[in-house]
């Protein structure tokens, strides 16, 4: 989700080509230095990710950050 330019815009796309109720999960390393991964720097907190899904349109967005060691995720419904 990281690399993906105008996250709100590409967001409200997807969300036009999804089923009513249907459901998104975004897979994304946490903003913290892991052994893996891309540079932390260029990661997304959290907190972001949800706020484009909400900006976007989605609800429902609920929030994992403990059950990956190294990944959050985030699921949301159209």
């Amino acid at each position: 989700f990281m690399y993906i330019r105008n996250r709100v815009e590409y967001l409200a796309i997807l969300k036009k080509g999804m089923s009513n109720g249907g459901k998104l999960i975004i897979v994304d390393f946490k903003k913290k230095r892991t052994p893996i991964g891309p540079p932390s720097d260029i990661r997304l907190p959290i907190h972001e990710v949800e706020e484009a899904l909400y900006t976007a349109g989605f609800k429902n967005i609920e929030t994992n950050d403990t059950a990956l060691d190294y990944q959050y995720f985030v699921m949301a419904e159209k």
